[in-house]
């Protein structure tokens, strides 16, 4: 494509314009491949509930059951359905589950920052899809925290 930009550039302008021209395109190109992966953070109230039974007992915001997350969509209009951090026996796991509207790759989620600690997206076993246009990732020791805090969450993603 750049050959056939240099073509219909050569034909009545000066070399200035030429390397005006392609500096132009140049900074075109870079700043849309800048922009496939920017990143943004939503920032979200956090009010974790708490779950038992007979071996397991867990914390955090299950949609329409368990705590609460104001607002529960992402800026890209994505409805998140849970943020649990549970313990069952030995097992300890932290998990979030997504629905989106696509399907998104594992590095769409970058981070997600709590009252207790920060959970990174390339740490967790990602999962999609787990029922159709629901994604989710699950981090196990020693990624493992408990969502026992209210506060803010910030989640970071593409």
């Amino acid at each position: 494509m750049l050959r056939q930009v240099m073509r219909k550039m050569e034909t009545g302008i000066n070399r200035s314009r030429k390397v005006g021209a392609l500096l132009a395109l140049g900074i075109g190109l870079s700043t849309s491949a800048g922009n496939a992966f920017a990143t943004t953070t939503d920032y979200l109230s956090f009010s974790p509930g708490f779950g038992s039974g007979w071996f397991y007992y867990y914390y955090g915001y299950s949609q329409g059951t368990l705590g609460s997350l104001t607002p529960n969509t992402t800026s890209d209009g994505n409805t998140i359905n849970s943020f649990l951090s549970q313990l069952y026996g030995e097992d300890y796991s932290v998990s979030f589950i997504v629905t989106f509207s696509g399907t998104p790759n594992a590095s769409w989620l970058t981070s997600i920052s709590t009252p207790n600690g920060t959970l990174y997206g390339a740490n967790a076993t990602f999962t999609c899809p787990i029922v159709p246009n629901q994604c989710g990732w699950v981090w196990r020791n020693p990624y493992y925290i408990e969502l026992t805090s209210s506060g803010t969450v910030a989640v970071t993603h593409q």
